[in-house]
């Protein structure tokens, strides 16, 4: 029997919430028990009420959600995965206390890589 992992992922783009889903139906390692919220404003209490073995994040401003004190409050202890925007590799910032991986968007079209990704965040 597959081990269960949940995952919310924070997407305000159709497309790459699509990219992301069908990258995770292909991992045949776990079962998983996905939900997306398209606003920040659902994070905080999607996360808080799921608790989550992995938070994915690809809105379109991800800096605006690492600033929010409401969602770095708690739930530090659970990896979350950025998409990163070119323009925000260099200054993308967040708390010490949070596990943190970065992807590129560029690079969602490799699906590959990106369950490579999701798979080396289940073996911490």
């Amino acid at each position: 029997m597959l081990e269960k992992k949940s995952i919310v992922i924070g997407c305000d783009d159709i497309a790459i919430l699509t990219l992301i889903l069908n990258a995770i139906s292909i991992v045949s390692d776990y079962t998983f028990s996905t939900v997306s919220v398209s606003r920040v404003v659902d994070l905080k209490n999607t996360i808080n009420s799921l608790n989550p073995d992995l938070v994915i994040l690809g809105f379109k401003q991800n800096q605006i959600v690492l600033n929010d004190t409401n969602f770095n409050s708690d739930k530090r202890d659970i990896p979350i995965l950025y998409l990163t925007q070119n323009y925000e590799c260099e200054s993308l910032c967040w708390s010490k206390q949070n596990i943190v991986f970065t992807y590129p968007y560029n690079q969602i079209q490799n699906t590959e890589f990106l369950i490579y990704r999701i798979r080396s965040n289940f073996l911490l």
